[in-house]
């Protein structure tokens, strides 16, 4: 696997652009997924209820 990707990388230096484009979109969609996962289910149910509150608290 060593020599067939050299051999790419000989051939065309811009192939490491796609390359980085593609490792910061998957550590973004990583960070995404762990960011949605870790936020309680309680903290959902306080946000959904704020479009039904009439404004009271003031």
């Amino acid at each position: 696997m060593g020599r067939m990707t050299s051999a790419l990388f000989e051939s065309s230096p811009l192939l490491l652009l796609p390359l980085i484009g593609l490792g910061i979109f998957f550590a973004v969609f990583v960070l995404t997924l762990i960011r949605t996962y870790a936020v309680r289910a309680s903290t959902y149910d306080e946000r959904a209820a704020l479009a039904l509150d009439e404004g009271d608290k003031q």
